[in-house]
């Protein structure tokens, strides 16, 4: 969520480079990411709403893990490398917006 304080965006400027970290302190974002193993035999709290579970801490009812691997989702791979891809367009289009600026008669 944009503005959440548990995110992290800091941008770098060293001379002609530009570093930028963006990622989150929420210690649950790293399991989304790259996945995770549920251990078998585990209780989770909770009831199933048609085909989705709803977890529900302190709930009487709920399921038994089975111990299977839950893959990642990848998010921010996948947006690192689509970042890549258009970066090439995006300085592009930064440096002929600065040049309109700066040169307004052409």
């Amino acid at each position: 969520m944009i503005g959440n304080p548990d995110n992290i965006f800091d941008l770098i400027l060293r001379g002609t480079k530009a570093e930028i970290t963006v990622g989150t302190h929420l210690e649950y974002a790293r399991y989304v990411e790259e996945g995770f193993t549920q251990r078998a035999g585990q209780f989770v709290p909770g009831y199933w709403d048609d085909e989705k579970f709803v977890y529900v801490p302190g709930y009487s009812s709920g399921m038994v893990l089975k111990g299977k691997r839950i893959p990642g989702v990848r998010y921010m791979a996948r947006s690192e490398a689509e970042v890549e891809s258009i970066m090439d367009a995006l300085v592009k289009e930064e440096l002929d917006e600065l040049a309109r600026r700066l040169f307004p008669d052409g």
